[in-house]
């Protein structure tokens, strides 16, 4: 793999820019594949504080023409360093937790007051995703309908028909950071 390290450590750090692309990985049967993928994904986990997925495409489970399906396990698989598996929630909380402490930082509520803190941190979500929707306009759309499915697949529930989009296999852990 060392051969890859530099290749490999330039296109994370574009990707802790903001900026994506996409990688193909082919090859025989038994010939790597899988364990690349799996040294790329905790590469990138511990140097780089993401989350990552990983989905084996099948016939039978996860048919490639089944988005919901292909973005259910990509959801229920999320990993991060603290979190090996279904991590997907506490990525979420941890944004939300984030950013009350920045609404209680900011002074301007009481933090005894619960529904103010409520619509302030609502506030400041509306206002992040705005920041971020001028240079990637359908992802505080993509956000919340990821979000509101996290938390039914979470809960045991099956998430909104509606959600048809398929999340990328490795997204920061931050989303308002950078």
């Amino acid at each position: 793999m060392e051969k890859f390290e530099v290749a490999i450590d330039a296109e994370l750090a574009t990707v802790a820019l903001g900026r994506g692309g996409f990688k193909a990985v082919s090859g025989e049967y038994g010939s790597g594949k899988t364990f690349f993928a799996r040294w790329l994904q905790e590469r990138a986990r511990a140097s780089h504080g993401f989350a990552t997925s990983e989905v084996q495409v099948s016939e039978t489970e996860t048919p490639l023409h089944r988005w919901e399906t292909v973005y259910r396990r990509l959801a229920e698989r999320l990993a991060t360093t603290d979190t090996p598996d279904g991590a997907l929630r506490s990525i979420v909380d941890a944004w939300f937790y984030t950013l009350e402490e920045d609404v209680l930082a900011s002074g301007k509520v009481d933090p005894g007051d619960a529904q103010g803190l409520l619509a302030a941190t609502d506030a400041l979500v509306e206002q992040r995703l705005s920041e971020i929707s001028r240079t990637a306009p359908a992802f505080s759309a993509v956000f919340c309908s990821t979000t509101i499915t996290c938390l039914a697949i979470s809960n045991g529930r099956s998430p909104p028909s509606s959600s048809t989009t398929i999340t990328s296999a490795i997204m920061r852990a931050q989303p308002h950071a950078g």
